[in-house]
């Protein structure tokens, strides 16, 4: 990969410094900045007061591991230095299509009560999609405490978890695969196992690789659960992970292919004892009329020619797009975009070439379109159809390889 690399931790960091009045009418000065590593700590406060809801362990266990690698932009009072809002970026190496890339999952955003509705946010927001920008990051996703927060920031729905309720007691006979809680020494034989299975059944998903389960392990553990390990005669054919909530949870399943059916009796005798378990993310292959399909994921598109060049196509291809961005000007713009088997290009058109093509009256191939709504059907989350598209655009766009199946079920 290019264009992904961070700057060193130590690196200084550009500031904005803006004028705002407070409740009072009195003016107040504050910094929107990306923290240095050593002053990450300095947000656990902020943290620890809006998301209450976590254990002290798990708090610990993020600013420990993950806040020690990622990425916090802040939002901070000049005089005093009290942080008022931020944004945290964790990297994530992730699948799409045939490549991988190095993303940012975006959370922890956060702002104090009584800072609320000013703008923070978007602050933060446009800050971080211009950095990711410049670092020619694709795309960029969250998992919304609530949908409408970050519609208007062209976020839109990507992924539907799988989610069911099953009952241990459904599962009394003895399962036919080995089980048991996976630790260090297990960790390899993970990752093998998920470098065959996933791409064979997913199309974007996290790299499962050494660090990351190793971190998962930790991270489970840090919620009362584990990852529990699935074997047939020494050989995994399977995983989950646990935490322990007031009902018990099942987080991602994953398992081979053919052993499908084993995989919730061994659940119910992981479980046996409980009244109930709360799966969320497991195979399609599983889906029965319980299943219910909750939509977790909003993804957004960063570096626009960069996202449209992970894509393929089964015969050629070619699109003419106005594209239009509202946060990330350097979108947009009119396009060409090509396709086939061997990759994609997405050529910006100068403006001697725009001239001739509206002088030529726009074919039913050209098409407005906006960056939410390229995310939406490059992951097959919609279809032309539902946006009222050309004909001719939608045929075109049949051909097209889409990111597909999405399986992120990472969550802070």
């Amino acid at each position: 990969m290019t264009g992904c690399i961070p700057p060193p931790a130590q690196a200084a960091e550009a500031v904005i410094t803006e004028n705002k009045v407070n409740k009072t009418g009195s003016n107040t000065m504050r910094t929107v900045k990306k923290l240095i590593q050593k002053e990450h700590g300095k947000t656990k406060p902020l943290y620890e007061r809006i998301f209450n809801e976590d254990t002290q362990a798990f708090t610990d266990y993020y600013y420990q591991y993950k806040a020690s690698e990622n990425q916090i932009y802040v939002v901070e009072q000049s005089e005093s230095g009290d942080i008022i809002s931020m944004l945290h970026l964790n990297p994530y190496q992730v699948r799409l299509g045939s490549s991988v890339y190095k993303v940012h999952y975006i959370v922890a955003v956060a702002t104090r009560e009584e800072y609320r509705h000013q703008g923070l946010m978007r602050t933060l927001l446009v800050k971080t999609l211009k950095d990711m920008y410049n670092e020619g990051e694709p795309f960029t996703f969250l998992m919304p405490a609530a949908e409408e927060i970050y519609l208007p920031f062209d976020f839109r729905f990507i992924y539907n978890q799988n989610q069911m309720d099953l009952f241990p007691e459904e599962y009394r006979g003895e399962p036919e695969l080995e089980f048991y809680c996976a630790w260090t020494e297990d960790v390899m034989d993970l990752v093998r196992f998920a470098d065959k299975t996933l791409p064979e059944q997913y199309g974007v998903y996290a790299v499962h690789s050494e660090e990351y389960f190793y971190k998962q392990l930790f991270e489970q553990e840090c919620q009362g659960g584990s990852i529990v390990i699935i074997l047939e005669q020494g050989q995994v054919k399977g995983y989950f992970l646990t935490a322990e909530e007031s009902t018990p949870e099942i987080r991602e399943a994953v398992i081979a292919k053919g052993y499908e059916t084993q995989l919730f009796p061994v659940i119910g005798k992981c479980f046996r004892g409980c009244e109930k378990v709360k799966l969320k993310g497991f195979p399609v292959t599983l889906e029965s009329k319980s299943t219910r399909q909750v939509p977790v994921i909003m993804a957004r598109i960063v570096h626009l020619e960069h996202f449209m060049e992970c894509l393929t196509a089964k015969e050629p291809v070619e699109l003419r797009l106005h594209v239009s961005d509202s946060l990330i000007k350097e979108n947009t713009g009119d396009y060409v975009f090509r396709a086939d088997w061997q990759g994609a290009k997405l050529c910006r058109l100068e403006k001697d070439m725009e001239f001739d093509l509206a002088a030529a009256q726009m074919n039913e191939q050209d098409v407005r379109i906006t960056i939410a709504q390229l995310a939406e059907l490059a992951f097959g989350y919609r279809i032309p159809e539902q946006m009222n598209l050309p004909l001719c655009f939608t045929r075109e766009w049949k051909k097209i390889n889409l990111f597909q199946t999405v399986f992120i079920n990472e969550i802070v």
